[in-house]
């Protein structure tokens, strides 16, 4: 949320030499900014604090950017509130804005992101995971995320990628150590993906402790992880025996967290 509110505030105070607006609209438009640039400042200051209700303050941050997107609907300044805040909205929150006017719809971006946010509703808690196919980056045969689901027992998916140090620490500091804490209770995978090539994902593999199967997935082209509408790694999620997806989006403790509450059912 840090880099949205800041990129928003950076990226709308050129907005007012922007799209020739009249001389009202410029009024009306550098008002909306100070406003929204002061609102920023007193939503970091509560953002910083230590114990902060993160969740809370994204919340009234994109509904007070929703207010200003049908305010300003179908101007150069609603499309950029809209642009700026989009990531912090949900699909259905999205949706809506999108739907106000054309200029909305039509935006190459938006539908991009709109496409992404409809992806990761269809695969939230509770929806069938959506199967994986590749090659097992040790062998180099063909591998399939339904070759560990399904099979009596949770699965912890992991969607990462070799330079991404985010997904190395998680590997290092919390994966390891529960595959090694839950063997034979749950199973463990890795997904690489948006990888250049297969050695790179072979080298991060003999470099990390991983004790896992891997399944490499290649490049962004036709990558799995927008079957998932996955927009950054890495993408932690537990799949139930079954099949159904019981959480994502899980870090360091809520990794083990979520599979305690299948295992000790």
């Amino acid at each position: 949320m840090q880099k949205t509110i800041l990129a928003a505030s950076a990226a709308m105070l050129l907005l007012c030499g922007c799209g020739k607006p009249s001389a009202t609209e410029t009024t009306d438009w550098r008002a909306d900014l100070e406003a929204f640039k002061q609102f920023n400042d007193e939503i970091m200051q509560q953002y910083r604090l230590p114990g902060a209700n993160r969740d809370s303050l994204e919340q009234v941050f994109v509904e007070r950017g929703k207010a200003l997107a049908e305010k300003h609907v179908g101007d150069t300044l609603g499309l950029m509130f809209v642009s700026q805040m989009a990531g912090e909205m949900s699909f259905a929150e999205l949706d809506s804005v999108m739907n106000l006017c054309e200029l909305y719809r039509n935006d190459a971006g938006l539908k991009e992101l709109r496409k992404a946010k409809a992806n990761e509703a269809a695969t939230s808690a509770g929806a069938l995971y959506v199967d994986v196919v590749g090659v097992d980056a040790k062998s180099g045969k063909e591998l399939k995320l339904s070759d560990f689901v399904g099979n009596g027992k949770p699965t912890v998916v992991d969607f990462w990628a070799s330079w991404c140090g985010p997904c190395r620490r998680e590997i290092s500091n919390s994966l390891s150590a529960y595959a090694a804490k839950y063997k034979g209770k749950v199973n463990f995978v890795g997904i690489a993906v948006w990888e250049e090539n297969i050695e790179a994902t072979q080298k991060a593999m003999s470099e990390l402790p991983i004790t896992w199967p891997i399944i490499y997935a290649g490049s962004r082209e036709n990558s799995p992880a927008e079957a998932y509408g996955i927009m950054g790694i890495p993408q932690i999620m537990l799949i139930g025996a079954d099949g159904t997806i019981i959480a994502r989006d899980l870090r360091g403790e809520a990794i083990e967290l979520a599979i305690k509450q299948v295992v000790e059912k």
